[in-house]
């Protein structure tokens, strides 16, 4: 695929195998509105590719359609999904049994960073329904640590969230990961 100039490769870190990304001839010969991404985020990194194990295997598994958060950022009245100033998920999955649409807003925390205060005001987001995703009918926590699954957790059970808000670990989900402590 690079060879036809769709996909540029590009390795980052030394014993770590590199990543794909689109070019601007992949997305125009897809019709898609969003550009390819210029850059890859450092910082964000390690997250971003948990991130797409996790949505791969989500969709596998639930045969699901998931929405990046990238493309929820940038949606314009499609679903009033587009909202500024907010914290968005990770990623939206779309469920569609057949008598109803299902929408799930998924959240990996990958480091211990947020403050519970911080959980507080997004898991209260999604129960009121006035994040940026509008209603979700569940939000699934992904946390990468038993820490981080205790933090999110302990929130969680705080605000009386457990209806709508599950957390689990995220190696629980994909086959082969190690538990982090």
């Amino acid at each position: 695929m690079t060879q036809n100039e769709f996909l540029a490769y590009e390795a980052i870190f030394r014993g770590i195998p590199g990543h794909y990304m689109c070019t601007k001839k992949a997305t125009d010969v897809a019709q898609d509105e969003l550009s390819p991404p210029r850059t890859v985020d450092l910082a964000a990194y390690h997250h971003d590719m948990k991130l797409v194990d996790l949505a791969l295997e989500m969709e596998r598994r639930t045969h699901g359609r998931w929405i990046t958060e990238r493309r929820l950022r940038s949606t314009i009245g499609e679903e009033g999904l587009r909202r500024f100033n907010q914290h968005y998920p990770d990623g939206l999955l779309l469920l569609d049994n057949g008598e109803k649409k299902y929408r799930i807003a998924i959240e990996l925390e990958h480091l211990n960073r947020k403050s519970k205060k911080r959980l507080a005001k997004i898991i209260e987001k999604y129960l009121d329904g006035s994040s940026s995703v509008g209603h979700a009918d569940q939000v699934a926590y992904f946390c990468c640590s038993q820490a981080i699954q205790q933090k999110v957790s302990g929130v969680v059970k705080s605000l009386a969230a457990d209806r709508l808000v599950e957390v689990r670990l995220l190696s629980e989900i994909l086959q082969g990961g190690k538990k982090e402590a």
